[in-house]
């Protein structure tokens, strides 16, 4: 029964601001945990959109102040929610040291999920799935556990399982897949499309923007006047996204977990692009 499995409260956030990455891997670990796990998850202001996803992964959503200090966000998640022998997960770059050492004071335990090691860590594990990563990069505890590489990659279900049979499918060089992100602030899905349709030497762009993208009055703008073919997608669950990038051999992503779900569906000529 669910109220005897141990509990993981996974706290990230995501927006147009800082897309939704944190999130979505922060849910790829959940599925993985839920079996075994009471997985709840706590997020400021998030999107009808972004509650649905995380429900449909976790037990419980608890949306947070969105204008308290993000130490006095830690202090109250430690008083009202963490109890001795939780598992605390954090992924987000707000997360700095301090806000680890309150999580950790009543006896939680902690995995941070990382992509940058800017600071100390406190936590008694650390999952960075980038490639080249080794736990000298870290200054963390010496009793930490670290878990580096593409081998932990937080894929969600539909991209593992489409991994697991990706030589079944054969991918058209004439299409051109286009994922800048789920919230893609600085609008670079514009800025490639206008790049790679200026000569038209693909035959479709699949174009996919996620529900934290404020530019598609733009963005739609763009595609009714251009000649090349472009088919927008709009806030597609994992599934879908699949679909959409099993029929591109050539894909622009950001350098996330998007780029990673891409080449786990078999995806072959990768670009990522940074932002600016």
């Amino acid at each position: 029964m669910q109220q005897n499995k141990p509990i993981v409260w996974f706290r990230a956030d995501g927006n147009s601001s800082i897309g939704l990455g944190h999130v979505v891997r922060s849910l790829a670990l959940a599925e993985l945990l839920a079996e075994y796990f009471d997985c709840r998850f706590l997020i400021r202001n998030p999107s009808e959109n972004l509650k649905v996803q995380i429900l449909s992964v976790c037990s419980t959503l608890v949306e947070l102040d969105n204008d308290i200090d993000i130490l006095q966000d830690a202090q109250n998640l430690t008083e009202q929610h963490f109890k001795a022998n939780d598992l605390v997960v954090l992924d987000g770059y707000h997360f700095t040291t301090h806000y680890q050492q309150i999580v950790k004071k009543n006896g939680s335990k902690l995995v941070c999920i990382d992509d940058i090691y800017a600071y100390p860590f406190l936590a008694d594990a650390i999952i960075n799935h980038a490639g080249g990563i080794y736990p000298s990069h870290y200054k963390a505890l010496p009793e930490t556990k670290f878990y580096l590489g593409l081998q932990y990659a937080l894929l969600r279900s539909p991209f593992r399982i489409a991994a697991a049979t990706r030589p079944q499918h054969r991918y058209s060089w004439q299409n051109m897949f286009i994922c800048l992100g789920g919230a893609d602030p600085n609008n670079e899905t514009l800025k490639v499309l206008e790049i790679v349709t200026k000569h038209s030497l693909l035959d479709t762009y699949f174009v996919v923007v996620g529900s934290a993208y404020l530019h598609l009055e733009a963005l739609m703008a763009f595609i009714q006047d251009s000649s090349s073919r472009i088919i927008l997608r709009q806030r597609l669950d994992a599934a879908e996204m699949v679909v959409q990038m099993q029929q591109c051999a050539i894909a622009v992503c950001s350098p996330s977990t998007v780029a990673f779900e891409y080449l786990s569906v078999g995806g072959t000529a990768l670009h990522t692009l940074n932002s600016g």
